[in-house]
């Protein structure tokens, strides 16, 4: 709390743009901000692979974090690691309901505070509750225990409540359209040699995991519609963000990872501009098997999704289980060719076809979801 305390402040005196803590800090000024983190070059600059190993090093992710107007993102993202976890996470401010400007905050939106609060506040929740446990062999069985899991929401109420005390923002009808710093979160805390993997989401934002098997989404979208095709086409308003001014509730998701696998949380400019959901699972393995390392994949996926999204877009990808990005590559290969003779499109395919092949595709992408949850 004492460091949301000090962001706050200096953010109102135009000192910063972006949450920054002792552990990690974001590239100043960057337009389109792409990490690769290490734990080498822990960082006075957030960038350099991700990895856990000694030399020579063998790298594990990527951040990707992209503004369509520099200096006025309202993604943003987060990462951390003990002895035994990883988490990343993905935040996306919610600029239609946000978009107040506050000249607390530097004449930034409640959309662009909120994401770089709430991302704060959940670093600061693995960095206490989880590391603290885990050092304490207090984790149960099934993962995260339940107190560990109630702090998350504890921890994002207090950094969205420092928000609007600090804002001198007034009380707000609960049937009102605009919201006091919205954003979404996608987050997962995963074992680094193991196979348990938990995901925390609020809003549109999605987790995934991508293996031999295929992409398959494990969030299920905050919003009237869940279907991930149909969405794709009715632009469906959401029905649970975060905010300081309604009530909101986070969802979880424990998976275990059967298998070597890569996993990504992605904010929907990363996957909203494309035609089917397939087109995604494509994007990501074609760049895959272009790339000689993860830095090359991490560059190729800026170029191809700035091609298509009409927003901003961040992405945090971790590669669990593999010896070396080759490893994971050719563990892929099978799956890429069955994808491009499986789902082909190109301008001639009527939207007829692109459902068939959704009613196709939609059984392994959905495997590992549950749609039921309370309060949607």
């Amino acid at each position: 709390m004492e460091q949301l305390k000090k962001f706050l402040k200096r953010m109102k005196q135009g000192q910063v743009r972006s949450w920054k803590d002792d552990a990690a800090a974001c590239q100043e000024e960057a337009a389109e901000y792409g990490g690769l983190i290490t734990s080498r070059e822990e960082p006075a600059e957030y960038g350099g692979l991700v990895t856990s190993r000694e030399e020579p090093a063998e790298y594990e992710g990527f951040i990707i974090c992209h503004e369509q107007v520099a200096g006025q993102g309202e993604d943003f993202f987060a990462y951390e690691r003990n002895e035994k976890m990883v988490l990343m996470g993905v935040f996306d401010g919610c600029g239609g309901s946000g978009a107040k400007v506050y000249p607390e905050f530097g004449n930034h939106t409640g959309a662009y505070v909120a994401s770089r609060a709430l991302a704060g506040a959940v670093k600061g929740w693995f960095r206490g509750e989880i590391s603290v446990a885990h050092a304490q062999k207090k984790a149960v069985d099934d993962g995260l225990t339940e107190i560990i899991d109630a702090g998350l929401k504890k921890a994002m109420d207090a950094a969205l409540r420092k928000c609007r005390e600090s804002s001198g923002a007034g009380s707000m009808l609960l049937g009102s359209l605009k919201k006091e710093f919205p954003s979404t979160i996608a987050v997962f805390a995963a074992e680094k040699t193991g196979q348990k993997c938990v995901f925390y989401w609020c809003g549109d934002s999605r987790g995934y995991v991508l293996d031999s098997g295929g992409l398959h989404q494990v969030t299920v979208d905050n919003t009237s519609v869940t279907d991930a095709m149909a969405n794709l086409r009715e632009d469906a308003p959401m029905t649970n963000v975060a905010s300081a001014s309604h009530p909101y509730i986070v969802h979880r998701r424990q998976v275990l990872l059967a298998q070597p696998s890569i996993l990504l949380t992605a904010t929907d400019g990363c996957f909203g501009y494309l035609p089917t959901p397939m087109e995604f699972e494509k994007l990501l393995l074609e760049t895959l098997m272009q790339s000689s390392g993860p830095e090359e994949w991490r560059d190729t996926l800026i170029r191809r999704i700035v091609q298509a999204a009409g927003d901003d877009f961040t992405m945090a990808v971790w590669l669990q289980g593999f010896t070396d990005f080759e490893e994971a590559r050719q563990s892929l290969k099978q799956r890429f060719d069955y994808m491009r003779k499986k789902f082909p499109l190109n301008e001639k395919t009527e939207e007829k076809e692109m459902f068939r092949q959704w009613e196709t595709y939609r059984g392994t992408y959905e495997k590992l979801m549950e749609r039921k949850q309370n309060g949607d």
